[in-house]
């Protein structure tokens, strides 16, 4: 009974610690993403404002017309960058949430075993389990880690398209 007992507060301080970890992977991956979004919004006000200005001079003479259709081509170039900035956000968004579907998985698991009333079979479960959530949360920077864009303004000759 007793070895049970200290498997048991084994296995709930295995799962505390997990779930903290949890946590604090999602928060940092959140966050990540709020970045992304913000600087893909950035991008995009700079490059909806420099089309705007290239548009009004190529409308108010013919000896400048060169050097803004050059500006309105860069500012046009944005939605390539704001695509790859979204599409980053969405494989982070993605891969938080295999997490949470394993995480979704062990509440399923404690649910049936607190139900059966088989300590053995439910240690077994959430032990397996843990392996699969921990494994999955430390995959989470390795598939999260390279944004495509490095860049954070516009200026011409910033460009770096992939």
């Amino acid at each position: 009974m007793e070895a049970t007992l200290a498997a048991e507060r084994a296995l709930m301080a295995a799962m505390r610690n997990l779930l903290s970890e949890a946590a604090q992977e999602f928060a940092r991956q959140f966050a990540a993403s709020q970045g992304e979004l913000d600087r893909a919004q950035g991008l995009l006000a700079e490059a909806i404002e420099s089309l705007t200005a290239s548009f009004h001079g190529l409308a108010t003479g013919t000896a400048q017309h060169e050097a803004e259709l050059a500006k309105a081509i860069t500012a046009l170039q944005f939605q390539d960058m704001v695509s790859q900035l979204l599409s980053h956000v969405a494989r982070r968004l993605e891969a938080l949430e295999r997490v949470m579907r394993e995480l979704d998985g062990l509440a399923g698991a404690l649910d049936h075993d607190a139900a059966t009333n088989d300590l053995p079979a439910a240690v077994a479960s959430v032990t397996a389990l843990q392996g699969k959530i921990a494994a999955a949360l430390r995959s989470l920077p390795a598939q999260t880690r390279n944004n495509p864009v490095g860049q954070c303004s516009m200026a011409g000759g910033d460009i770096e398209l992939f």
